[in-house]
């Protein structure tokens, strides 16, 4: 009898320990049901805030990009956003005093964000509290993303459920361990990226720029804007481009001037504007060397079309698209008159050496215009491609980006000198942005963060 009652005693022993072990084990899975389900709730909350600050982001930098579009290039360069209104927006009347871009902008990310949910509410987000910030982005930069009303290019949203905006997300099992709500929150930030795409027949100067050039002639904060580069000839030290005849190959001095008659109006009728561009999904055929002189005359040709003449630098500085258009200025948009073509001025075509040439002077001077007076310096701002080679192409190279240029001198057939400056800080729309980064952008924006 005293076996069994020690037996007895010690099952009924393990049989307590045994409900003490069930009793830990059952809160250590509590626990982990409460983490995974709470943890969850969270992280899809999370994820929804996040397409709330992408889209908020990406609404307000496309309408920032949509204003750039409205302005010229001067314009552009002086842009702030904080004093100028080019944006009519019906929420902000006319006559109040307090319009302006930053406020439309602003407005824009906020109606984006409340148009979205979540766990379960409308989430609003607000620039007072430094939720929405409009300024520039620069991945090479520390950080990246600085708030500026001067030429912003990129737009911050942080969409938040937390003390501040929105309350905090309730929580389920963690109300056990006294955790009843928790803070979560979602960045974004969309941008004006290098231009990405040009559509058929948008580029209207069939040469190149190598990402060589931008690599050697960046300064030690990598800045190239107003710098000079020399197109031709191409020995020059500065010259690091090539012509090139779009992706038609063989290139050759035949299909140059082809492409650059068709540019300049004299045969209009056949195909030879630019394919589709896509960076790095296209290469262009290169010709190695300069033009020939035939060539060259229906080059200045198209710079005298396509340009138009500047008085004389009014500050001394020599920088981009200094002077005002002598031709005068569209009122509608902004930009210089052209010299000729639809809605230009007294040019006319005169044949030179049996190719068409452009005569904008007096034929018995050529410093002068027809009516005597002082001839100005002539220019003409366009987009180029970016290709990844060296700085005499020849062949297929890979098309990597676009950038602006200001031609600013087209020589005679004796020299073929051919010189601009690289133009930065400009929007040109509608594009797609995603390009190189060569100052050029495109109005549509990408998400950068």
């Amino acid at each position: 009898m005293e076996i069994n009652d020690i037996l007895m005693s010690k099952l009924k022993d393990q049989r307590g320990v045994v409900a003490v072990v069930v009793a830990i084990v059952m809160v250590v899975l509590l626990s982990f049901v409460a983490l995974a389900v709470d943890v969850g709730y969270m992280f899809t909350t999370k994820n929804e805030l996040q397409n709330v600050a992408d889209s908020s982001a990406l609404a307000a930098t496309g309408l920032l990009g949509e204003i750039y579009t409205g302005m010229s290039y001067s314009q552009q360069q002086s842009y702030n956003i904080t004093t100028d209104n080019h944006y009519d927006d019906a929420i902000f009347s006319g006559t109040d005093i307090n319009a302006n871009d930053k406020l439309s902008i602003e407005q824009m990310a906020y109606e984006t964000a409340h148009e979205n949910k979540a766990a379960g509410i409308g989430i609003e987000v607000f620039p007072g509290t430094g939720d929405v910030q409009i300024g520039k982005w620069d991945q090479n930069a520390d950080p990246p993303f600085i708030e500026t009303p001067n030429q912003p290019n990129a737009v911050q949203v942080i969409a938040r459920r937390d003390d501040t905006q929105n309350l905090k997300i309730g929580t389920f099992f963690a109300r056990i361990f006294g955790i009843d709500d928790v803070a979560v929150s979602a960045i974004a930030v969309a941008a004006l990226t290098g231009q990405g795409s040009a559509g058929e027949g948008e580029i209207e100067l069939p040469i190149g720029i190598s990402l060589r050039w931008f690599e050697l002639n960046a300064d030690e904060e990598g800045n190239y804007c107003g710098k000079r580069i020399q197109f031709s000839p191409s020995t020059e030290p500065t010259a690091c481009a090539g012509w090139n005849t779009w992706d038609n190959s063989p290139s050759n001095d035949s299909k140059e001037r082809n492409i650059l008659d068709n540019l300049n109006g004299i045969d209009p009728d056949t195909d030879y504007d630019n394919p589709d561009i896509t960076v790095n999904n296209i290469s262009f055929d290169f010709l190695n060397g300069d033009l020939s002189q035939n060539t060259f005359y229906a080059l200045q040709t198209l710079f005298q079309i396509k340009g138009y003449d500047v008085t004389p630098d009014p500050d001394g500085d020599d920088g981009p698209l200094e002077g005002k258009p002598a031709a005068g200025v569209d009122d509608a948009t902004g930009n210089p008159i052209p010299c000729s073509g639809l809605g230009g001025w007294d040019a006319t075509i005169v044949a030179s050496e049996g190719q068409p040439n452009i005569q904008l002077d007096s034929k018995l001077d050529p410093s002068l215009y027809p009516d005597g007076t002082q001839r100005y310096e002539h220019r003409w701002a366009t987009t180029v491609v970016v290709y990844d080679g060296d700085c005499t192409p020849s062949g297929e190279q890979p098309i990597v980006g676009f950038v602006e240029i200001e031609l600013e001198y087209v020589g005679d057939a004796s020299d073929k000198a051919i010189y601009g400056k690289i133009l930065c800080d400009y929007v040109e729309g509608p594009s797609i942005g995603g390009g190189g980064s060569f100052g050029k952008y495109g109005s549509i924006p990408n998400l950068v963060r």
